[in-house]
């Protein structure tokens, strides 16, 4: 099962930064590692193609549905 989660975090200048990050969830092996100072769907959409080029498609893909996955 694929576990995905998005975070955000403030630099010392006040500009934000989000880190989003996929990992096995028997293992918490990290998967793939983004960061930039936004990150919207259309990159999250891109690091899960990349990682499926890598290591196949899991049978499960667990999100946390948080605020950055509201419409």
């Amino acid at each position: 099962m694929l576990q995905n989660g998005l975070y955000e975090d403030t630099l010392i200048d006040s500009s934000k930064v989000r880190i989003f990050n996929a990992n096995y969830a028997c293992n918490r092996e990290p998967n793939a590692i983004d960061a930039g100072l936004s990150y919207p769907s259309l990159a999250v959409n891109v690091t899960l193609e990349n990682l499926k080029e890598d290591t196949g498609t899991p049978k499960y893909i667990r999100c946390d549905n948080g605020t950055e996955f509201i419409s």
